[in-house]
């Protein structure tokens, strides 16, 4: 058992000094849906849960880095994977869509749906935070770095949910072009 704890705490320990020095992100042209959709196959083959995506037609353009992108929506596919009970059988829905602002920029909505527990009101500021996390092998740094990677590509998240029925976590990124 201590040796357990020992490996436990190294591996938070080499959760932090990764999430200190993040690399830097590489902004590249990509179609956000391809990236949603590959994140979504790579997660099919390692759960038996259903993982539906419904994806906007056309081309969701934006600069941003494919590999970040991917990490983050796995990231997401995995936490809705894990707050479904084990007596439920998972649905987990992936959805993009495209929106115009009152200024005229377009960006895209990314959700990430479970059918799963819901997370307690108590938590809801918590979230993010690095090092908190609700599960006991968890380092806590999973939807802090989400939120970085978000908000180096000049988005943001946020969820809504709701007690004993699901969680939907949104991903707003901006679009190039229309």
């Amino acid at each position: 058992t201590l040796i357990d704890q020992i490996n436990a705490l190294a591996r938070i320990a080499d959760g932090f000094s990764s999430f200190g020095r993040m690399p830097q992100h590489i902004r590249e042209p990509l179609d956000l849906n391809v990236e949603v959709e590959a994140a979504a196959g790579l997660m099919r083959n390692e759960t038996d849960m259903e993982i539906e995506t419904e994806l906007a037609p056309g081309a969701l353009s934006m600069e941003g880095d494919k590999e970040a992108l991917r990490r983050l929506f796995i990231n997401l596919i995995k936490n809705a994977i894990q707050a479904i009970p084990d007596d439920r059988q998972g649905i987990i829905r992936l959805s993009t869509s495209k929106f115009e602002d009152e200024n005229g920029r377009f960006w895209s909505e990314t959700s990430v749906s479970d059918n799963g527990t819901g997370i307690a009101e108590e938590l809801w500021k918590k979230i993010f935070v690095p090092s908190f996390s609700t599960k006991t092998s968890g380092t806590g740094l999973g939807l802090a770095i989400a939120q970085k990677t978000i908000e180096d590509l000049e988005g943001e998240i946020g969820f809504t949910t709701t007690h004993g029925v699901g969680t939907t976590f949104r991903v707003r990124l901006p679009l190039t072009g229309d």
